[in-house]
């Protein structure tokens, strides 16, 4: 995909993260949880995203 791949990923991450909000907001029970699990998602997304970054400075 080349340097458009991140482009395609962030557009799948944030289609993915609204439906899944969406979806849960109408559970009022659920609501909370899928803030939480939204935000160690994203924080996931970005750790990952850096990542390789992080190991090709520090590691190499």
């Amino acid at each position: 995909m080349g340097k458009w791949s991140w482009v395609v990923a962030a557009s799948a991450f944030v289609t993915v993260h609204c439906g899944l909000f969406t979806f849960f907001v109408k559970c009022r029970m659920c609501h909370f949880l899928s803030l939480v699990a939204i935000n160690h998602a994203i924080l996931a997304g970005h750790v990952a995203m850096h990542l390789p970054w992080f190991i090709e400075r520090c590691c190499y």
